[in-house]
């Protein structure tokens, strides 16, 4: 397989179902899954006046929700990433944290020069 053949075939691997899982329905409920996806590749054919070839591709998945269809009605509900939750409020933990020893400090200092 050339370098163009695989680079399109691996793109062609971006679809609509690598979002959306397959359907499942239980007790009247019908669940969509759906993620994020994000991809992409490069290749090359010529090193140095020799003949070379070599290509690349990489995937980016996660969950984000899915769809509940009960009835006529349709619902998204959804994925809570707990890993993502977790780190994000560390970050502004200590962003918080920092600004505030910052802050104290400079106060400190404008108060026992008497400005």
């Amino acid at each position: 397989m050339n370098i163009p053949e695989l680079i399109g075939s691996a793109w062609n691997s971006l679809t609509a179902k690598r979002v959306y899982g397959e359907p499942y329905e239980k007790d009247g409920v019908v669940v969509i899954p759906a993620g994020f996806v994000w991809g992409g590749g490069g290749g090359g054919d010529h090193l140095d006046g020799q003949t070379a070839q070599g290509a690349g591709f990489g995937v980016v998945a996660h969950p984000v929700g899915a769809y509940e269809i009960k009835g006529d009605r349709v619902r998204w509900v959804p994925a809570i990433d707990v890993n993502l939750l977790i780190t994000a409020t560390a970050a502004v933990a200590i962003a918080y944290l920092r600004s505030r020893s910052r802050r104290t400090r400079v106060e400190s200092r404008t108060t026992s020069s008497g400005v």
